[in-house]
């Protein structure tokens, strides 16, 4: 190790460890290099092996030692909820934004972050493993901006230099003496004094365990906790919990998306021999759990306790379970506490604080909220935690956007690049607070994205006078694949998408449409798909956003685009403004997404002849298909969907003396389809009824039952003596097969 690192790293972890912040080294250079330094860090500082400080290692390569919990970068999740004491990030394995949110967090008072780094005059052009989570297929090769690397430069030259930083220093490989001391083995070196880990509640902490007293003794309730990374979440509820194991009988359900996300929370109960009334339970167990409890009649409060699978549930590291989750999770026990951060990298992101509150608010239950903002990791005004805010963007939560009780009239909408951003750091914080704000799944990630994907087009709306951004509208470029500019049509690409058997990242409208209507021009033709417009609250109902729509549009025909579309969670007021911009509504999903608990709804605004035919077409068939959907798949859905959706002066779909039968050659493709593994059953559930409508005399048993039990699959299975869905699925085509030979 050379003199400068070493004398870089002692000041730098004294200063840490005098006032109780975190430390950052950011070592640059080759990434053989980066890696030998970082050991030679931990070697010279890390506990020996028998201590029990956590040494974790970020990346898809690490030293072997016993002593390195190493962590591949997607699966930073792990993290959650612990602590650690030595935190090396490897950016030459891929520097995720949400994987930096998720990981600084976790790192205590005194701590140490060890940033390994490419040579900064080359990093902003490294090919960075996680721009795999943006690659998107395209028509014609493109690169990544790599934008979100130079402002992280920028960045981390600005805080090493700021007031002789004392907490972040950079070392380059070049700066560094070309001759290096010999090595020491991290399980062989001096450790450090283990510091005890006590449990003192602070007075905030304190509220939460009176809070959590408080809703054992009432019949049901729930409590909402929220915090920022490192403001002790875990270990308030388990002090609660803890006090609460003194009551006889009184049971305690925790669940968390992994066992390891709730260790200091146990941690803080401490010893829990002869306590049999408290245990993590995995998720799906609890659901499953749960479903008996779905028999009880709501009115019968008194027994509920009794019948409930525990008296009072905690659910840690909540905003990382899917919102469909939570749902089913709210019926699991009488008292019930939901802990996530403020800052939407987990999962859902904002859902949790948006949708789900909305959720609760709408039971008829006691619901309290509770904030905790004194950090206990480490010291308040912790230098490192402002820096990750700055650098992600986190900290938003202020956004005063829209503040003024007479928005002005006059606002300018333009088209804005990535380029612009970077170099404008107030543009950039203004368009993601706003966003942040507007959108539950925003979360960092969305901050690279912006910055450095360039099939990405964003627009603003802002103020003329002030220049304050007061809408925001971002689309993705799609589609292209046609025989034009040297580009070969990929016929085996566009046959896979249309089976299903494909589905190229970064087409989502495209080929889904091109699947659900068995025709590859939806891929062929370009296209633009809207993916967020936010306006702020008190701008709203002016027609920004109708102006936004307007800009895209313009540039979408500049651009030779066939059309622009959308997928959104449905609501009828949203449908409502697509409808008003001659959107026509041509699919509506049939399961719940996962992070926002909604079901997707795709709509397209032709701008083609051609699109004009293909849309109104896919249109009508939706149309039909939805009464049959409505029932059995889309129980929530009201009954005036149907009117909603409708748009009668552009049916094509005429009833005529054989009415139903203007489907035929449509129901019959999509049987055909299902038979052939490119739709599913629910897909061609409407295709189905109606052709069976017209076979009444036909003995196909398992599909003429299905059309009246499915989706109950055990149900069904039972009745035919058969092993689950899949043998039901086989039966119901073997039965088409013989009918449309027949």
């Amino acid at each position: 190790m050379s003199d400068l690192i070493k004398q870089t790293l002692n000041k730098t972890l004294e200063f840490a460890r005098e006032n109780n912040f975190r430390g950052c080294l950011v070592l640059s250079g080759s990434q053989a290099w980066c890696q030998q330094s970082a050991l030679d860090c931990l070697a010279l500082h890390a506990p020996s092996a028998n201590t029990q400080q956590a040494i974790c290692w970020v990346g898809s390569s690490a030293p072997n030692s016993s002593m390195i919990r190493v962590i591949p970068p997607h699966a930073a999740q792990q993290l959650l909820g612990s602590d650690t004491d030595y935190l090396v990030i490897d950016a030459w394995s891929g520097l995720s934004p949400d994987m930096l949110g998720m990981t600084s967090g976790t790192l205590r008072g005194g701590a140490l972050l060890l940033l390994l780094t490419p040579p900064f005059e080359q990093w902003s052009d490294y090919d960075d493993p996680d721009y795999l989570r943006y690659k998107a297929l395209r028509p014609t090769a493109y690169s990544m901006h790599g934008n979100f690397l130079r402002r992280t430069i920028k960045l981390v030259k600005q805080a090493a230099v700021d007031d002789d930083s004392a907490w972040l220093k950079v070392i380059s490989e070049h700066d560094c003496e070309k001759s290096i001391d010999l090595t020491c083995s991290i399980n062989t070196c001096g450790s450090q004094v283990q510091l005890t880990k006590k449990f003192i509640a602070s007075s905030e902490q304190q509220l939460v365990i009176q809070a959590v007293d408080d809703l054992s003794r009432q019949p049901e309730g729930i409590i909402l906790l929220n915090a920022d990374r490192g403001r002790g979440k875990s270990v308030a509820l388990g002090l609660a919990v803890k006090a609460l194991l003194k009551r006889d009988n009184y049971r305690i359900s925790v669940v968390a998306p992994l066992r390891s996300q709730v260790d200091n929370l146990f941690s803080a109960i401490g010893d829990l021999s002869g306590h049999k009334n408290i245990g993590f339970v995995a998720v799906d167990q609890l659901i499953a759990n749960a479903e008996a409890l779905k028999t009880m009649h709501d009115s019968d409060r008194a027994s509920r306790d009794d019948n409930a699978i525990c008296d009072l549930l905690i659910v840690d590291e909540a905003a990382a379970i899917p919102l469909p989750v939570l749902y089913q999770l709210v019926d699991a026990a009488p008292r019930l506490v939901f802990s996530s951060t403020l800052h939407g990298y987990e999962g859902s992101g904002r859902g949790f604080t948006l949708r789900f509150k909305d959720f609760l608010l709408a039971r008829d239950q006691s619901l309290q909220t509770l904030t905790l903002r004194q950090p206990m990791r480490w010291a308040n005004g912790d230098p490192l935690e402002s820096f990750f805010n700055r650098w992600l963007l986190l900290d938003t939560e202020n956004n005063t956007v829209g503040s003024n009780e007479k928005p002005s009239a006059r606002i300018n909408v333009r088209r804005v690049d990535s380029q612009v951003l970077l170099v404008n750091e107030i543009l950039l914080r203004a368009v993601f607070e706003l966003l942040v704000e507007a959108h539950y799944q925003t979360r960092p990630a969305d901050l690279r994205q912006l910055l450095d994907v360039p099939y990405l087009h964003l627009w603003i709306a802002e103020e003329s006078n002030s220049g304050q951004v007061v809408g925001v509208l971002l689309a993705f470029e799609e589609g292209g694949f046609v025989k034009e500019a040297g580009f070969v049509e990929d016929n085996d690409l566009l046959s896979g998408i249309v089976s299903g058997q494909r589905r190229p990242q970064g087409n989502l409208l495209s080929q889904s449409l091109a699947n659900q209507s068995a025709d590859a021009n939806w891929c062929r033709v370009k296209s633009l798909r809207v993916t967020r417009i936010a306006v702020a609250q008190a701008y709203r109902r002016q027609g920004i956003a109708s102006r936004l729509i307007e800009s895209l549009e313009k540039f979408a025909l500049t651009e030779g685009c066939d059309y622009w579309g959308s997928s959104f969670g449905f609501d009828s007021s949203l449908l409502a403004f697509w409808k008003s911009h001659k959107a026509f509504a041509v699919y509506l999903g049939l399961h719940r997404d996962k992070a926002s608990g909604m079901r997707n709804m795709m709509v397209v605004k032709p701008l083609s002849k051609v699109l004009e035919q293909m849309s109104g077409s896919l249109h009508n068939y939706f149309i039909n298909d939805l009464p049959y959907w409505a029932d059995r798949y889309l129980p929530e859905i009201s009954s005036d969907l149907i009117t909603i959706q409708s748009n009668e002066k552009n049916k094509r779909i005429v009833d005529g003396q054989n009415g139903i039968y203007d489907l035929y050659s449509y129901d019959s493709l999509r049987i055909q389809r299902f038979i052939n593994a490119e739709l599913t059953y629910e897909k061609i559930y409407p295709s189905l009824c109606r052709f069976f409508a017209h076979h009444p005399t036909a003995d196909y048993a398992v599909t003429q039952a299905s059309l009246t039990l499915a989706p109950n699959w055990t149900l069904l299975a039972n009745r035919f003596q058969l092993k689950g869905r899949r043998d039901v699925i086989a039966s119901i085509k073997t039965e088409l097969i013989q009918l449309t030979m027949d």
